[in-house]
């Protein structure tokens, strides 16, 4: 059994392209601070922002200055609809 496979369909919702998804509790996907960043209007695919679904945390690790990391419930905050904020409740 995957830990915190609950939240995996709200990451879905938010980033789509979810690597792991379903079969692991360390997800990847594309940091969209990172895309913002460096101007692109499209993900890179470098999957830099992991999260880990049993510990509930994530972090990128390509966004140093700064860091870009925290909780679960941070991450849906930030880029989740009001639907994924309340499936996450």
């Amino acid at each position: 059994m995957i830990r915190g496979q609950e939240f995996h369909s709200i990451l879905q919702n938010i980033f789509e392209d979810v690597q792991g998804y379903l079969q692991s509790e360390q997800l990847q996907v594309n940091c969209p601070r990172c895309q913002e960043r460096e101007g692109l209007s499209h993900p890179d695919g470098s999957y830099n922002l992991e999260i880990n679904t049993s510990r509930r945390v994530f972090r990128c690790w390509k966004c140093d200055e700064p860091r870009f990391s925290g909780s679960l419930g941070k991450l849906i905050g930030i880029f989740g609809s009001s639907v994924d904020r309340d499936m996450y409740k």
